[in-house]
């Protein structure tokens, strides 16, 4: 084997910080999915600390008590869509039109997927009895409020701040009804595909007053967050 295959196949060295955060990834990643299986009720440290492989003390060194995990487990769910959507509505590579295009195409499939809306449902219920669960939420929310405003202002500079501020929560309120609406028969590949075409169609034309030529065709696309 000549020096050149050893650098193709030579690993990746981590820095500790790194490992830190791809041991805490695959924590909340088991956290996650034990949260989905068990609920909250029977959520726990050690059942984490069992599934992910490692002692109960080693998993309180990064992540404290059973509390402490959970909330860190909420936090990287929520943030992860949080940080996507900003990727896309920061990105000045592509037009206005093409971001919001990607944003509803992205928030609506994440909401169609079976494992992120049994997640998002069962945080949502303990928000309403939990207040460090109902602050992480309305943080996030605001957040992707925020990324939605900044679009449709982008699109249309002549809004005024209210009608900003009422298109963005009614797209907002649009994307979330899929929780509900996924598990209906009817919900095939072509009829998602159709909605999310719909939708981002309808509301560029709401927004710039014309017709707007969706990219969007793949009736097959599927949005799946794998690490949950």
């Amino acid at each position: 084997m000549n020096s050149t295959t050893n650098e193709m196949y030579k690993p990746v060295k981590y820095s500790r910080a790194e490992k830190r955060s791809r041991k805490l990834d695959e924590i909340n990643d088991a956290a996650a999915a034990i949260f989905l299986r068990d609920g909250y009720a029977e959520f726990s440290a050690r059942k984490v600390a069992k599934e992910v492989g490692i002692s109960l003390s080693n998993l309180q060194h990064y992540c404290g008590n059973t509390e402490n995990l959970y909330i860190e487990m909420i936090k990287s769910k929520l943030e992860r869509y949080v940080i996507r959507f900003e990727e896309i509505y920061l990105n000045d590579s592509i037009s206005p039109l093409e971001r919001f295009e990607l944003a509803i195409q992205e928030n609506m499939l994440a909401t169609m997927d079976d494992m992120t809306s049994r997640l998002f449902f069962q945080i949502g219920a303990l928000a309403t009895q939990d207040d460090q669960t109902r602050k992480i939420m309305i943080d996030q929310y605001d957040h992707f409020l925020s990324g939605m405003k900044y679009l449709v202002a982008l699109i249309n500079p002549l809004l005024s701040a209210q009608e900003v501020q009422t298109y963005s929560g009614l797209i907002a309120t649009m994307i979330e009804g899929n929780f509900f609406y996924q598990w209906q028969p009817s919900m095939t590949p072509q009829v998602r595909a159709d909605m999310i075409k719909t939708a981002v169609d309808l509301w560029c034309q709401i927004l710039t007053g014309k017709s707007y030529p969706s990219k969007i065709n793949d009736t097959e696309t599927v949005f799946h967050d794998s690490q949950t």
